[in-house]
Order: C-alpha cells, then structure tokens, then sequence
C-alpha cells in the first residue's frame, strides 16, 4: 500500500521522512535514492505505459479512418447552399439594377436592360488602365529582345499620355458586330477548352469566385494569354457561364470515369472529391453573384453603405492589412468573393518565425490581442482590500484607464469590421459563428459597466453580474487567434467520445458508491473523543490536544506539558466524507478522482472496518483514476489524430509531412568556423576547446563542483568541521574559475570566427 501511495504521487512526502526518521543515519542516503528513484520510475514511464496503451487501443485502424475523414471532407465539400443569414434574401423578390439606354440609333424605343450585361460593353477608364499597366509590365518581364521592349514601353507611355487628354477620359466603349461576336465566340471555346484539358490533368478548376460574365481581352491580355499562358488568372475570369457549364460537365463525366477505372480495391478516390469540393465552392459563389445582382440590398453592410464605396474599400484595407512574409502587406480580398494579395516586393518565403508570428493575424486583430491583454493585466492589480475600496475600478483612475481603452479601441473595430464586412446579413459578416457572437457580447457588457460605473454592488445585482462578465474578456483572443480556435474546435469535435468517457466514469463512480453504503455506510461515525468506543458513552467533556507543528520539540510527548483545549465529545461522521446515502458516497469517490484525500479515507477504512475495507478503495483509485482519467487524455489525442486529414494523403505526400515535422525539429550545430593557418595561437585555442576531452573534462568537474553541495553547512558544524569546509570551498572556488575561463575561451573564439 505505500509504493501504491507513491504512485498516486499522494502524500508520498510524509511517508518517506517518516521512514527516513525511524532508519539508520548511515543509510538515509541509500534509502532516499530508493525512494526517489521508484517515484521517477513510476511517474515518469508506468504511468506513462497507461496513456501509451490506451492511444494504442484508441488507434482507429487506417483505413477505418480514411473512411472517416472522407465523410467528413465530402460532408462539408459537398455542401452547395449558402448559410441561412444568407438565403433569407431568396424569400424576396429579385429586383436587379436596371439601366435605361438614351442614346440609340434607332427609331423604336428600348426596354431597360441589366446592369451587368451593359458592364460587357462599357466600362471605365481607370480598371482598363490598371489591367492594361499590369499586363504590360508582365509582358515585358517576359521578353529577351531589347528591341521589342523598347518598343513596348514606348507604346505603354504613349497609351498612358494619350489616356490624360480631357476628350478620352470618360468612358471605354465596344462596338459589337459579326466580326467581334465571331472573336468572342472563338475565345469562350478556346477558354472551355483549356479548362476541359485542366480538369482533366488534374491541374483543378479555375479560382474561386469565378464570374459568369466578363469583357473581351484588350490586345496585350491575348498576347500574354497566347504566349505561355501568363495571364491565366485574367483567363479564368473571362468565361460565359453556359460554355463553362458544359465543358465543365464534359470534364467531369470523363475524369469519373478514368479514374474509376484505375481505382484499386480499398482505394478512394481524392481527385474527384476536389473536384466535388471546387464544383460546390463555384455553384456557392454563381448563387452569391446571382443574388448579388438581383438583390440590390444583398452584400451592403447595415443596408445603407454601397459596395463599392471608397469608405468601405478603405475600412476593408485597414481590417484586412497583415504581414505579406516579404515585408509587404497582404490584403484578403473578401468583398467580391476569392483572394488576392498586394505585394510590394519579392516572393521571398518566410524564414523568421517573428515574420510567420505577424502574418498569422492582421494588424488590427494584433492591436486588439495587446490592448485585451493590457486590459486583463489592469485587472489583475484589483483586490477588494482595503475595504475602503482604492484598488477596486469603480474607485482607482489608473485601473479605469485600461477599461476606457479597451471600450474605444472595440469601439473602433467593430465599426471599422461592420463597414468592411457587415454585420449580420452579408457572407463575410461580423456575426457569423459562436465567436462573433460572444464579441458582441463583450463589447456591450464592458460597454454598459463603463457607462453605469457602479460606486456600490449588491449582492445578485445587475452591476454584480456587470463585474462578472468584465471576466469574459480574456475570450477575445480565442475569438481573434486561429490556432486557439482551431484547438477549441477540435476539442469541440471528440465532445462525443468526450461524453461517452464522462458517462462510463459516472456509472463506475455510482458502482463503487452504492458497493460502499452497503458496506460502511453508517459505521464511519465515531466518537471525537478516541477513548470512548461506544456511542452511549459518547457525551460530557474532554481535554483535546492541538497539534501545531510536526517538529520535535520540547514536552511533545508529555501529557502535562502538551497544549490542550476542552471541548464536547460529539459521535459524528469525518470531517470531509461519508458514505451514509449514494450521494455523499458519489461526492466522495469523485473528490478522490484527483488523488487527493484518497489516503484519508483509506486510514479511516482501515482504523474503522478492518484491512478488508482498504481493498475497495484502492481498486476504485486505479479503475477510476489511473484508466479512467487517462482515457479523456486519449480520446481528446485520437480525436485530434484522426480529423487531421493526413490518412487522405498519398504514400509520397505523407513521407514529405513526416519530413517537414522531423526537419523542423532538427536543430542545426553552431559551430565557429575554424581560424586560418596564420593564427596560430588562436587555431590551437579553437582544436582544444573543440576537442571531445575538453568538453569531457568541463562535464566531470561540473559533476565534482555539485558533489560538494552535499556537504552540510551552518553554524553550529562549522567549528567542528572547519578543515572539511576550507578543502571543499577551495575546491568549489577553484572550479567557478575554470568555468569562467571555459566560458571567456569559447567567447572569444565564437567572436573570433
């Protein structure tokens, strides 16, 4: 029962000093390196042993779990309907942007015609002169001939000169005749085609948030597209939604059924689930641009801002702005659907990790992640002593200034996040989960104990509730930081298995409790008093010793002596648990799940119900503590295993995964390089401080310098052991010597290379 005791890591402490203090001073050493020893041994590897055994029966067979995580993939790839906030719009009337043609050169009059098909015809001066610049410059980073380019470029300065004059400044018109229809024509099935090839090479679909209507390729943008396929993101968003329905359609039956036909047994099928999950990703984005040109209201953050509003594209570039890895800021594109990136330098990747830190968030979201965290810092100083109430908020500037900040700079966000996104009723709006929920949330409850700021709080009050949520605010930076929230969604994820776990340890506690009242239950009582063993001589008075320290002092031992205090014998339970009735038994055996006050109840059982009694309680400990608490342990690490994805993955991507993770633990050796042949007295310093007897010598005297901590030293010895003492100071000065030199030697040669 004592090694069990150490093993539950509970009260293992008292135990040894008690049987260091009742053995031999010459094998209290040995002893205590036994014991702690066994109690490294037992923590660190058996009950280590129990966690590695559980995973390995919670380890789902591989191909159970690609079973799995293709479910998962094709529950969420398939998925082709927009949120509900979303599909509320379907319930209205279509009313799309109409315009009147004024005009025409015809004698009959025209009806108003759709907005977006009169885009395909005339468009601004100012998108045509960006494309047209990009174009150029990408042309002309492709060509060798310095001729052409000279040519080139003085053709673009010449477009752009001419572009100033006051006469072409307004609008880019395109006359449609049989010759252009024929060209365009001739575009959409070359594009239909080389998408149809994609699909089929497993190259994927084009990005996402394809548009269904596009204008005609200026003459640079057919060059670039012709010659090598540079411009293909322009490409990609230039095709008719009926030509690229049946190409699509075409792609797909004929990508089926290859790869059906070169499927093995037990195999599945990846590429067609990415092209089940980019299909539902465009028929989303075709129903989002659906509506958002035949709802005039749809994509408009509150109601009233525009889409295209120079306020909103302005607070869209202030929520969106993060590190772009090269030192340019990158923007997520999400008003029009898809994802661009402005960079202002190379493609660089990213090797400093304070570079990956900074691009993991925007800026703002990281100016919010400080101020909360300065906010819930100013709250760790407030403490309700003195009772006159100077360090609580209500009545200490300095801790209100930390409150004030946090209200305005949400304050600011949240306006900034609702221009750029919206609310509640746009795709990318500010509400759209749990979290932004709990945001709002937050923000008015700080927002409404700052306005209020209650000088005095009931108990049960609405101020008291006030304080209460000011303690939610630490949960912004789940809401903010994506790795927090993707490891609450997955634990969110195993809640079942999680559930199933609680569920089995409820019916062993309540097994154990009801084993327990039918065995002691009402025959733990007993007497305060330890003399009286019945309970009809359990009354009157008795003196009663206080025990106040563990020490060994004077007149311990001596009744006369010992403190002492008269109190009523009373026969009650003990003091912490009983097992009278299924629900204090529960209670108590659920205390016990954390291994402390376990040993109590087994002295109480011992000196109460005999050595028998002891058995149940330490059954209970490793069914219920040492398995059962380890299985949460095990469904949480096999949960998060297997919703990885990594079972999806091919022999090949799986090995380069295991790479990744193998190099980014591998740790590169900083060794100096060695000085050259001239430097001859620092060449020797550098082979004897890299040779394998030096840092072996510098190990032993570490080993020697901490040997001489175990001499005793105080005052009363110092006297009887002085030689002892001078020998092991000399020893112990000399060595921190030769320890500043090792470390003065490696300095300079570190410095030196």
């Amino acid at each position: 029962m004592a090694m069990f005791q150490i093993i539950t890591q509970e009260g293992w402490t008292e135990f040894v000093v008690e049987v260091l203090r009742m053995i031999d001073d010459r094998m209290v050493p040995f002893v205590a390196i036994y014991f702690v020893a066994y109690h490294l041994f037992v923590t660190l590897i058996v009950l280590s042993l129990f966690v590695a055994v559980i995973l390995d029966n919670l380890e789902m067979d591989e191909e159970l779990k690609k079973v799995k995580q293709l479910k998962a993939k094709e529950a969420t790839a398939v998925k082709t309907t927009l949120p509900w906030r979303l599909r509320i719009f379907e319930k209205f009337p279509t009313r799309p942007q109409m315009v009147h043609l004024k005009k025409v050169v015809n004698e009959f009059n025209t009806p108003k015609v759709r907005d977006s098909f009169t885009n395909q015809f005339v468009w601004s001066e100012k998108g045509e002169q960006s494309k047209l610049a990009i174009s150029t410059a990408k042309l002309l980073t492709h060509l060798e001939n310095k001729a052409q380019t000279r040519m080139l470029s003085k053709f673009a300065a010449k477009s752009r000169s001419s572009s100033k004059k006051p006469q072409d400044s307004c609008l880019y018109k395109r006359y449609v005749g049989h010759c252009s229809m024929r060209s365009l024509l001739k575009n959409l099935v070359k594009d239909a085609s080389k998408e149809g090839q994609s699909q089929m090479g497993g190259m994927g679909l084009g990005p996402s948030g394809t548009k269904a209507r596009g204008k005609s390729m200026s003459f640079f943008e057919q060059i670039l597209t012709e010659n090598g396929d540079i411009n293909r993101e322009h490409v990609g968003q230039t095709k008719q939604a009926n030509t690229f329905s049946g190409a699509t359609a075409t792609a797909t039956t004929t990508m089926t059924t290859s790869t059906r036909r070169d499927l093995k047994q037990g195999q599945f099928d990846i590429r067609a689930l990415q092209h089940k999950q980019q299909m539902a990703e465009i028929t989303r984005n075709r129903i989002e641009e659906e509506m958002r040109e035949n709802h005039p209201y749809f994509d408009r953050p509150l109601f009233i801002i525009a889409r295209d509003s120079k306020l909103r594209r302005y607070c869209h570039r202030i929520v969106h702005a993060r590190w772009g890895g090269d030192g340019s800021i990158g923007l997520g594109d999400t008003m029009n659907g898809g994802s661009r990136t402005a960079n202002a330098g190379g493609g660089t990747k990213r090797n400093n990790q304070i570079h990956e830190l900074l691009g993991l968030m925007p800026y703002l979201d990281w100016t919010m992640v400080l101020i909360t965290l300065i906010s819930c810092g100013s709250m760790l100083f407030e403490n309700p002593w003195p009772t006159t109430g100077e360090n609580l908020v209500m009545f200490n500037f300095y801790l209100q200034i930390p409150d004030y900040l946090f209200v305005l700079a949400m304050t600011l966000e949240l306006i900034a996040k609702m221009i750029a996104d919206g609310l509640f009723f746009t795709p990318n709006a500010l509400i759209n989960d749990f979290g932004g929920v709990m945001t709002v949330f937050i923000y008015l409850t700080s927002l409404t104990f700052l306005i209020l700021m209650p000088k005095h709080v009931e108990i049960n009050s609405l101020e008291q509730f006030l304080m209460i949520c000011r303690a939610m605010r630490p949960l912004r930076i789940y809401t903010l930081v994506p790795h927090i929230r993707r490891v609450v969604l997955e634990l969110f994820r195993g809640f079942k298995e999680i559930l199933l776990v609680t569920i089995l340890m409820i019916v062993v506690m309540f097994i154990f409790a009801s084993f327990g009242v039918q065995t002691v239950g009402g025959k733990l009582a007993a007497c305060n008093d330890l003399t009286i063993k019945h309970r009809n001589e359990c009354h009157g008075v008795f003196w009663q010793k206080v025990f106040v320290t563990r020490l060994e002092i004077y007149g311990k031992n001596n009744d006369t002596m010992h403190p002492k205090v008269l109190v009523p014998r009373v026969w009650t339970n003990p003091r912490n648990f009983n097992f009278d009735h299924i629900g204090a038994a529960m209670l108590a055996l659920f205390e016990t799940l954390s291994y402390k006050g376990w040993n109590v109840i087994r002295d109480i059982l011992w000196a109460r119900q005999g050595p028998w009694a002891v058995v149940f309680i330490h059954i209970y400990v490793f069914i219920g503590c040492m398995i059962g608490l380890t299985l949460f342990v095990g469904v949480v690490i096999a949960n998060y295993t297997e919703n990885r994805g990594t079972a999806l993955l091919t022999v090949d991507q799986r090995r380069w995964h295991d790479l990744k993770a193998r190099l980014k633990m591998a740790q590169p050796l900083h060794i100096p390089p060695k000085p050259s042949e001239s430097a001859i007295f620092r060449r020797s310093i550098y082979e004897l401080t890299m040779s394998r007897f030096f840092n072996q010598l510098f190990a032993a005297l570490v080993v020697l310098n901490s040997a001489t901590l175990i001499f005793p030293w105080n005052v009363e010895e110092e006297e009887m052991k002085n030689e002892v003492l001078f020998i092991v100071t000399v020893i112990s000065a000399a060595l921190n010597l030769l320890f500043a030199v090792e470390v003065g030697l490696l300095n300079w040669i570190n410095l030196s290379g």
